[in-house]
């Protein structure tokens, strides 16, 4: 699991492209994981 800096870097970068429900959507299955460890 990249470091949570990496994450928010790239989805920083991502969120040009991935807007709306398909970033809600990648933004649960990236905190899910980083909450429990």
């Amino acid at each position: 699991m990249p470091p949570p800096m990496t994450i928010t870097s790239m989805f920083d970068s991502m969120s040009g492209a991935a807007s709306g429900p398909i970033e809600d959507l990648a933004w649960q299955a990236v905190r899910g994981p980083v909450k429990r460890a």
